[in-house]
């Protein structure tokens, strides 16, 4: 995509390089069940022994849930709510048809989205990065935002710039940056600072 602004031409290409915000600092672990897609730093392989052993609950406290629920699928739904409220977590949902998108609160479609894990703050995870004494909702906001950022990236809605003069010559680049008017304004930022 082509701009001009004050007389500088703005090229604008999608950022076939970017780092994954996955490498970046972030308060949020995704934790996810997913064969064909590396989508977070852990897997789950069994979601209910997952949920014991972030809950580290002990091997009688586990017996005693499994005696006072009737089928895996309340013990789940037990577990999972435990979790919510000792962890500051969103859920995952994937959507897979013709390419991936992600987000924490689901999709329209039933045969081609489902939930396959949760991003999840630690206070480990939050000290890292100097998030501390933050409220659970606002960690909750970052958690989201980093969802966000990841969905963007694996999307391809990520973009870089070249700015030209009058001479075709290029004299400001910049890439990894998240959303095409995002681009193009930090491009006229440039520009205005120059001009």
């Amino acid at each position: 995509m082509k701009t001009n602004y004050k007389g500088y031409i703005i090229n604008v290409e999608q950022d076939e390089y970017s780092d994954s915000p996955r490498e970046w600092s972030n308060v949020g672990i995704i934790a996810y069940n997913h064969s064909r897609y590396l989508l977070g730093e852990e897997t789950i392989n069994d979601p209910i022994e997952w949920l014991i052993d972030k809950l580290n609950l002990s091997e009688l406290a586990t017996q005693r849930i499994w005696t006072k629920y009737a089928t895996e699928r309340e013990v789940f739904n037990y577990l999972e709510k435990r979790f919510f409220r000792e962890y500051a977590a969103l859920p995952v949902y994937l959507y897979d048809h013709s390419g991936i998108t992600i987000n924490t609160c689901g999709f329209s479609c039933p045969w081609d989205s489902g939930k396959i894990g949760y991003i999840y703050a630690t206070k480990e995870s939050c000290k890292e990065i100097g998030v501390e004494n933050f409220s659970k909702r606002k960690i909750k906001n970052i958690l989201e935002q980093e969802i966000k950022n990841f969905d963007q990236y694996i999307t391809g809605d990520v973009y870089r710039y070249e700015i030209e003069d009058k001479n075709g010559e290029v004299i400001d680049s910049c890439g990894g940056i998240y959303g095409e008017d995002e681009a193009i304004d930090d491009a006229k930022v440039v520009i205005d600072y120059i001009s």
